[in-house]
């Protein structure tokens, strides 16, 4: 798996044990459980901008990226 992918499998099994303490009555799980939403979120938007950029073709020399009508 990538880097990436091993944070979010990190953060989402921290997420999953905070989430079951939480389901129990334990407040502050909850507001763990929310930060690690919000980590898996960022990892996740990282992760799309990697695999983008992955797709991207090199630009030649000369080629213009302007519109020819």
């Amino acid at each position: 798996m990538s880097k990436i992918g091993d944070q979010i499998a990190a953060v989402l099994r921290d997420f999953e044990e905070d989430y079951e303490k939480f389901e129990t009555g334990n407040h502050s799980a909850g507001v763990r459980a929310r930060k690690a939403l919000m980590e898996i979120k960022k990892l996740a938007d990282a992760g799309r901008k990697e695999i983008a950029n992955r797709y991207e073709k090199p630009k030649v020399a000369g080629e213009s990226t302007e519109k020819k009508e």
